[in-house]
């Protein structure tokens, strides 16, 4: 019988946090889960992914090694969230590497009024791609938010001009998860 996830997502070794609530079925693949949390956490789906639990990682390995075990192509959310109640999601493997955490706080039963996925609550704006990580993007917003700053001005040409952390338009969002119903 297919379930609703209530997930709670942090981006981790950022403060404020940056953060959303979502529900999803969780009869999904990691690969579709991949692309909802790059839609809800305003990324850009320009690098590798892995989800990681304590015993094995789902990576998303599916263009390198055809038919492995992990692939998130072929592992569905409650192959893992029946049996843990925290998940970790890397987003940019490489250079960047955002690390997620992911809390299972209910399985719920489908509601046929509500559409999935919906993203319930959330605070903040995501860091733009490739500005080198969470310590880095830590120092520029601290830059970004003294104008007296001596590299103020290089942190407004990286975040750019009309960046706003504060920034959460959950209505935006639920639009563009529209695309997943």
């Amino acid at each position: 019988m297919i379930k609703a996830l209530e997930l709670n997502i942090i981006l981790m070794e950022v403060e404020p946090y940056i953060w959303r609530k979502i529900l999803v079925k969780d009869d999904i693949s990691f690969e579709t889960f991949h692309a909802i949390l790059q839609t809800i956490m305003g990324w850009e789906d320009r690098h590798l992914y892995e989800f990681e639990t304590f015993r094995e990682g789902y990576e998303n390995i599916s263009r390198l090694y055809e038919g492995d075990k992990n692939d998130a192509a072929k592992v569905q959310l409650k192959d893992v969230f029946n049996y843990e109640n925290v998940i970790g999601y890397i987003y940019d493997t490489g250079k960047d590497s955002w690390a997620h955490r992911i809390e299972r706080e209910h399985f719920l039963a489908i509601n046929d009024q509500t559409s999935y996925p919906i993203c319930l609550a959330g605070e903040r704006a995501c860091p733009p791609e490739n500005i080198g990580g969470a310590e880095k993007y830590v120092k520029l917003l601290d830059a970004w938010l003294d104008t007296s700053h001596k590299k103020h001005k290089k942190s407004k040409e990286l975040l750019g001009e009309n960046f706003d952390p504060a920034t959460f338009d959950l209505k935006k969002i639920n639009k563009k998860l529209k695309n997943f119903q």
